[in-house]
């Protein structure tokens, strides 16, 4: 019996480091986070009401962290005539998204599998980003250097700190509870 529960132990352990190192080595110590499907939702209404404030027959929108890409579809379905770009250096999460993405027919997502640090931004009308407290002091200065002026930003549960005060702040009634607030910027 004793040999059993140290042998459950020790695979419970060598997981535990495996899946840590995992994160360290692929994901720069990020977890790979779904944002809610409440959040998504509101996400793209957003997204919807800033195409017909612009009145632009073409959208670009970033997901900074995109992940298996969910949100990025979410868009790409809503605003086919945007363009929705993907951002995510975790080689499995890319290439997932990139698959469904094909998988599923949608035609107006591209993925970059970079740093966010590495990309340019300046071409964004719109951005989206579900990124841990410690990134959010790490992008700032990125989003005040490539963003051209007017680009709306939203971000689930983190708020740009420094100058950045939200022109909106929702609370959104959601199953995850980590996740109940988005801050909408403007630049």
């Amino acid at each position: 019996m004793i040999d059993q529960i140290n042998n459950i132990l020790f695979w419970t352990c060598l997981f535990v480091l495996l899946w840590n190192a995992y994160f360290l080595l692929f994901n720069k110590g990020v977890p790979n986070l779904r944002s809610s499907k409440a959040i998504r939702a509101q996400v793209v209404e957003k997204f919807i009401d800033e195409a017909k404030i612009l009145n632009k027959d073409s959208m670009i929108i970033y997901d900074i962290g995109c992940g298996y890409g969910h949100i990025t579809r979410d868009m790409a379905r809503a605003l086919p005539q945007a363009i929705i770009i993907g951002i995510e250096i975790n080689i499995i999460s890319y290439t997932r998204a990139i698959l469904t993405s094909k998988i599923l027919g949608i035609k107006n997502t591209r993925y970059i599998r970079k740093n966010f640090h590495d990309v340019d931004l300046s071409d964004a009308d719109g951005l989206y980003m579900f990124l841990l407290g410690s990134l959010m002091e790490q992008i700032r200065g990125k989003l005040e250097k490539d963003l051209k002026k007017g680009t709306l930003i939203i971000s689930n549960k983190f708020q740009i700190n420094g100058k950045w005060k939200p022109i909106k702040t929702l609370n959104i009634n959601t199953l995850a509870p980590s996740q109940k607030t988005v801050y909408i910027y403007r630049k």
